[in-house]
């Protein structure tokens, strides 16, 4: 009967539910969990990212994701423990597990080296992975898996194995676990790039609709139609660093629009619906697009603008309409904080 490593069985499981359970023999078992983690996570995201789910459900169905996760991990780890022979497990308990070694430094590099009691390349390699979280914003994502992935690989080369044939397991669990990581994150930043992705408050020009603190979803395919109302995340082409602006559209191009009273008129008839009803425009001295007591017509292939705090707000009134070309997505929904959660 083979004889199986439990941490190995754990890592697989907790990175994909049921994995662990296929490499001790478990298939059913196996089956089973990866048939409904991938069904949870499917549904998770779903609610999350469409625009008719429930994004707090959504949050919940993560939670139960990572919480199957580490059940799926701890009983793989049991089960394999309970299939192995007497002697194995004697055996693989009389030296610092290796395989936990190489699993702790995979999550924080160095963390496997201070279990070995190697405390001087556990400083080492935990100083250099505090600095990459420091300058995280300034790292590919690739740069810290790979660098996750040698110190792992170092683990192999200093840890004491039970036999010949364990440093070559070890190379696969490394391998799949870079593997897996690359997936994911390559996969993460792809649909980021060109799909979908995640937006902050940016400053108080939006509130009470958007808050500086909330996470918002962004959707990308600036090819899809946009519509009176919608909040759009654009380039500001005034800025030397092009920084991203959030407003709410008003007017497209060949329509005139007049601010007065309080409220927004385009060709003569004032905006009163959602969200309109609910914000007041004002205008000053300040005010260019149009002037107090005029009417200003959006350009060709333009957009009007203008921020739902018009008090502390830049936008169309200030800078005139923004061009099409510069317009980068359609913030749609806000996940975060739960207590936030709102489609917009």
């Amino acid at each position: 009967m083979a004889n199986h490593e439990p941490w190995i069985s754990a890592a697989l499981s907790w990175y994909l539910p049921g994995f662990g359970h296929f490499y001790i023999g478990e298939r059913r078992t196996g089956a089973a969990l990866l048939f409904v983690s991938t069904l949870v996570v499917v549904l998770a995201v779903w609610e999350m990212i469409d625009s008719k789910g429930n994004a707090l459900f959504g949050w919940v169905l993560l939670l139960v994701f990572y919480l199957l996760s580490l059940l799926a991990a701890i009983h793989s780890f049991v089960a394999a423990k309970r299939s192995n022979i007497v002697e194995f497990e004697k055996t693989r308990t009389i030296y610092k597990d290796p395989y936990l070694a190489l699993i702790l430094s995979w999550l924080i590099p160095g963390i496997g080296h201070l279990y070995l009691k190697e405390i001087v390349k556990a400083v080492f390699f935990l100083a250099l992975f505090v600095a990459f979280l420091l300058y995280q914003d300034q790292v590919p994502w690739y740069v810290s898996d790979c660098y996750a992935a040698i110190v792992s690989y170092h683990i192999l080369t200093t840890a004491r194995f039970r036999d010949r044939g364990t440093t070559k397991t070890g190379k696969t669990l490394l391998s799949f676990l870079l593997g897996f990581a690359i997936l994911i994150h390559g996969g993460r930043d792809y649909v980021k790039s060109n799909y979908l992705g995640t937006a902050h408050g940016y400053g108080p020009s939006m509130s009470p609709t958007i808050q500086e603190t909330d996470i918002m979803l962004w959707d990308k395919r600036v090819e899809k139609p946009m519509m009176r109302g919608s909040i759009v995340a654009f380039e500001d082409n005034q800025s030397h660093n092009h920084e991203l602006l959030i407003k709410r559209i008003v007017a497209f191009e060949g329509e005139v629009v007049e601010l007065k009273e309080g409220k927004a008129f385009v060709n003569g008839t004032k905006l009163s619906a959602f969200p309109f009803d609910r914000i007041e425009y004002w205008t000053d001295s300040t005010c260019l697009y149009p002037k107090p007591g005029e009417s200003y017509m959006v350009p060709p292939n333009s957009l009007f603008v203008l921020g739902d705090n018009s008090a502390r707000s830049l936008d169309s009134r200030n800078f005139g309409s923004i061009s099409k070309e510069a317009v980068r997505g359609t913030i749609y929904r806000i996940i975060w904080p739960i207590d936030r959660i709102a489609n917009l």
